[in-house]
């Protein structure tokens, strides 16, 4: 199968596989972004486990702040701080976005940076989580997470951001 899916509806749509597809596809969800850019999810049912049995038995994982994770084995998980990377960028063109005539073409133009940079965030923290969470599952039988009320730890004003940034 190349770089083709065909699709009730559309037909043959061309896309970019980041694997390959094995198994029976018993679905495909197309999603369109703020930015206007699509995303193929495709299910298959596979006959067998690609995934190898873990040697570890357990792990507890403490979240945090200055590290985004601590397990109990002793590792460090460095936070990355997406949003911090970001800040001034977001900062500089939501000003500028502000200053715009509401519809005009550049008010509209500066939208669409918005929505792009948002999206980057998004998609960063989410390859940032799946690497860490796939890599866990893979090495651990069982995963213990503490429970936070993070309703009420954001209401800390000077911790809020990192919070969610977290």
């Amino acid at each position: 199968m190349d770089n083709r899916i065909q699709l009730p509806k559309l037909g043959w749509i061309r896309f970019s596989k980041s694997c390959d597809i094995e198994g029976n596809i018993k679905r495909v969800t197309v999603r369109r972004s703020s930015t206007g850019r699509y995303s193929i999810a495709v299910i298959c049912e596979m006959p067998y486990s690609p995934y190898k049995a873990s040697t570890a038995d357990a792990i507890g994982i403490d979240l945090g702040l200055k590290e985004f994770a601590v397990l109990s084995n002793g590792e460090f998980i460095a936070n990355p701080k997406h949003y911090q990377k970001y800040e001034k960028r977001l900062a500089f063109l939501q000003r500028a976005f502000a200053r715009k005539k509401e519809g005009s073409k550049s008010w509209e133009k500066n939208k669409a940076q918005i929505a792009k940079l948002h999206e980057k965030i998004k998609h960063t923290r989410e390859d940032f989580l799946h690497k860490l969470t796939t890599r866990l599952v893979h090495e651990n039988q069982v995963i213990a997470v503490e429970n936070l009320s993070v309703k009420k730890l954001i209401q800390n004003k000077k911790l809020s951001k990192g919070i969610h940034d977290a």
